[in-house]
């Protein structure tokens, strides 16, 4: 469901419009399946100015109405709160077309086109992302949302290192009783709750807790949890299988960090910790782990163990 913002080969724009709204687009940096981002300028700006924005746009030229709920869902969150590790929607364009949302521009990329950079393969540099993106979380869940579609995609690491969670465009209200359940299944497969694969079961901030520690795991060891060729056995496995333990895979990590994952992954959504128990723990671990240099296995090395 994610837009990669990861630097593309500039497209063919020869006869096209280049203007959407007051926005001219400079260069496309990633597509997903719903979504096209530019990076962009105002019109006002000389031809050599920065393009300090991104413009997102539906892919299709009529727009479905998935992909405008989608939008709106984003410019929804980004109106009732902010925070520093969550996307901000500067603008949204809904009343004519073409609609999109206009966001602000960091050069960096995508957790997924990181994770096999071997500057990012160590420990403390792991948990530093990802208790960015757990403070990310806790405001979100504060504010009432749930991310629901956290994925390498849906993180964003600026190349100074600040993180943010993007695309929410998947976004839910958070659940406040028990009549807000799940009907049909919405996120990424590799990174789905148990619980959202059960027709009738509440998909809360717990919910976005398993998917972190799904990208924790895989960060962590070079592996995801559930890694099987045939699609249709991951709900089962989510649901029943427990994974290979992280002390076989990575031995030299802190017990108490080990622990902590293992507790992200519970089966049951009541045994996971919340975010803001997570943000703490991952303070602990930063200042124990600063002056390691503990480089994780990558996908080679993680193949022989299994």
């Amino acid at each position: 469901m994610s837009t990669s913002l990861k630097q593309q080969p500039q497209p063919d724009t020869a006869g096209a419009d280049l203007e959407i709204g007051k926005w001219e687009r400079v260069t496309e940096i990633g597509r997903g399946r719903w979504f096209v981002a530019y990076r962009a300028r105002p019109r006002h700006f000389s031809a050599s100015g920065q393009a300090d924005y991104v413009v997102k746009v539906p892919l299709e030229k009529d727009v479905s109405e998935t992909a405008l709920h989608m939008l709106r869902r984003e410019a929804t969150v980004s109106q009732e709160f902010s925070h520093p590790h969550v996307q901000t929607v500067l603008e949204a364009e809904f009343t004519r077309s073409p609609n999109y949302l206009v966001l602000p521009y960091f050069p960096g990329e995508t957790w997924g086109d990181l994770l096999g950079v071997s500057m990012w393969r160590l420990a403390p540099r792991c948990l530093w992302v990802f208790r960015q993106v757990a403070e990310g979380l806790q405001a979100l869940h504060e504010a009432g949302w749930v991310h629901g579609d956290l994925t390498p995609g849906n993180i964003y690491v600026a190349t100074t290192g600040h993180t943010l969670l993007i695309d929410l465009g998947m976004s839910t209200r958070r659940a406040v009783s028990g009549d807000q359940r799940r009907k049909v299944f919405t996120g990424t497969l590799n990174y789905a709750a148990p619980e959202t694969f059960v027709a009738g079961r509440v998909v809360d901030a717990s919910s976005d807790i398993y998917g972190l520690g799904v990208l924790l795991y895989e960060a962590l060891t070079g592996r995801l949890p559930f890694a099987l060729a045939d699609s249709h056995c991951l709900p089962k496995a989510h649901r029943c299988t427990r994974p290979l333990p992280l002390e076989r895979l990575t031995p030299e990590l802190p017990d108490n960090l080990i622990a902590m994952v293992m507790r992200m992954l519970a089966k049951e959504p009541c045994r996971r910790p919340h975010a803001e128990e997570i943000v703490s723990e991952m303070i602990e671990l930063e200042v124990a782990m600063f002056a390691q240099r503990l480089r994780l296995p990558s996908p080679i090395d993680t193949q022989r163990v299994a």
